[in-house]
């Protein structure tokens, strides 16, 4: 159906299209609705949005990653719709019940937001157009304006911001509508983390001191975009002088730091909560800033750059984990120091124990990537070969630091013993990269291992490919053995 609609004395041509797919009883509808202009024929609705063009968009510049080009909205997040400045067409899909975005919460006064008013099945006029939807449905906004507007049947009339002034990230809900996400994000799978703040009432307030481990592996924030937080993904100083600064200059922090230590900034003496933005020097020269006003969410373990939040208002350090890596993010190759301590475990110690790296899908423990014995002294046997003495449950330790190095000590007498450690494909060449690898301290029950018992298990570090053979991305792993 073809028809015309009069919007502010411009005349618009709009195209309607419903497509209904029924398998095992389940519908599934999809609407376009053009809200600006007339859809582009003979485009399939795969490869009309900006962001399948091939084109990373925004071009960068500058500090730590740069700025995006031309709209507040865009970055280099693969999960954005906007890194080519505003889409050709946005995705939304039905969704119950409506939550709050952090990204565009407040932007408007009628952004649509959390609500328990919407039914499962609603009918909504977008458009001059109107339709009936269930939950689950999807519509497509084709050249949208600024904003686009929803008059619900039940449930608020609201608005979203579709121009990328305000980001549109996929998997975003704004309201009733999750943005579909664009093609190449994978959206990332997150702990349930602590929210410090963020926008929403009753969780808007701002913290009276901020906890960070300085990581010089910087990364792009989940929760703050690159308008709102300009420390980025990017390499920062191993040991460098940080200062802090409220967003009128005023310094509120200075201390020499290297990678994986922690830190904690306050207000200042003179002001009673931070700014909207804290800026951060790097040995006097290059800065960047974070938002620390809660209009975007602060969530614990969350990375912003080079600065992972530790702690906030109610979100406590967490303590507790009787193992660590000494930093979140490795270049293949590099050294990676586990300390552990057995004091943060009620398991007993024992000398036989090892720590194993084991990619971080890996539950069941059978052959590590690579392994060291919690305690043991390697020497030369009197055929010159190398020798391995374990120590005995009284001489193990409390807590002691193993460094997986090259070359690791020869001793094979369990499952490979190799280092460095490399990303690998998860399902053959070509698939999805795994970069993601933990510690486990482990033992032995019994004769019949493995698998092997888990004491404890580290946080999860990333291990980036590197351009040596050992550390180019593999095939597989020995962790994973592939079926038959």
């Amino acid at each position: 159906v073809n028809f015309k609609l009069r919007t502010n004395n411009n005349r618009y041509k709009m195209k309607f299209t419903t497509i209904i797919v029924s398998v095992l009883s389940v519908s599934c509808v999809t609407a376009k609705v053009g809200t600006r202009g007339a859809r582009k024929e003979g485009v399939s609705i795969e490869h009309a949005p900006r962001f399948l063009d091939g084109k990373n968009g925004g071009k960068n510049s500058g500090k730590n990653g740069g700025k995006s080009s031309g709209k507040n909205g865009g970055s280099n997040d693969p999960c954005s719709l906007c890194n080519s400045g505003r889409p050709d067409s946005i995705t939304l899909r039905y969704t119950i019940p409506a939550v709050d975005s952090p990204y565009h919460a407040g932007s408007h006064s009628e952004v649509c937001g959390a609500s328990s008013e919407y039914p499962a099945s609603n009918t909504v006029t977008i458009g001059g157009s109107q339709m009936t939807i269930n939950a689950g449905d999807t519509i497509i906004l084709e050249d949208p304006d600024t904003w686009t507007l929803f008059d619900f049947e039940t449930g608020p009339d609201c608005r979203i911001h579709s121009s990328c002034s305000v980001p549109l990230i996929g998997d975003d809900q704004i309201g009733p509508w999750v943005v579909v996400p664009p093609a190449e994000c994978t959206s990332p799978t997150l702990p349930d983390d602590c929210l410090i703040c963020d926008n929403n009432e009753g969780t808007k307030i701002k913290p009276p001191s901020l906890t960070f481990e300085y990581i010089g592996a910087g990364v792009n924030s989940v929760y703050q975009p690159e308008d709102k937080a300009t420390c980025r993904e990017g390499l920062y100083p191993e040991d460098t002088l940080i200062k802090a600064y409220t967003k009128k200059g005023v310094e509120i922090y200075s201390g020499v730091h290297s990678t994986g230590d922690v830190f904690t900034i306050t207000p200042g003496d003179s002001n009673t909560e931070f700014s909207a933005e804290t800026t951060f020097t790097f040995g006097g020269s290059d800065d960047c800033f974070i938002h620390t006003s809660c209009s975007v969410p602060l969530v614990q373990n969350d990375q912003i750059g080079p600065f992972k939040v530790m702690a906030g208002n109610d979100c406590e350090p967490i303590t507790g984990a009787c193992i660590a890596a000494n930093k979140d993010v490795y270049e293949c190759g590099e050294d990676i120091a586990i300390t552990f301590d057995y004091s943060e475990t009620d398991a007993a110690k024992m000398g036989d124990d090892w720590v194993g790296i084991y990619p971080c899908s890996v539950t069941e423990y059978k052959h590590a990537e690579s392994w060291l014995w919690a305690c043991a002294e390697v020497g030369v046997g009197s055929n010159g070969r190398e020798t391995v003495t374990v120590c005995t449950d009284a001489e193990a330790p409390d807590s002691a630091l193993l460094n997986f190095t090259s070359p690791m000590p020869f001793y094979n007498d369990f499952g490979p013993h190799v280092f460095p450690v490399a990303p690998f494909y998860t399902d053959g060449p070509g698939s999805e990269v795994n970069t993601c690898f933990k510690a486990v301290l482990l033992r032995e029950d019994g004769p019949s291992v493995p698998p092997y018992i888990e004491v404890c298990t580290s946080a999860p570090f990333t291990i980036n490919a590197g351009t040596s053979a050992a550390c180019a991305i593999r095939d597989g792993s020995p962790s994973i053995p592939t079926s038959g």
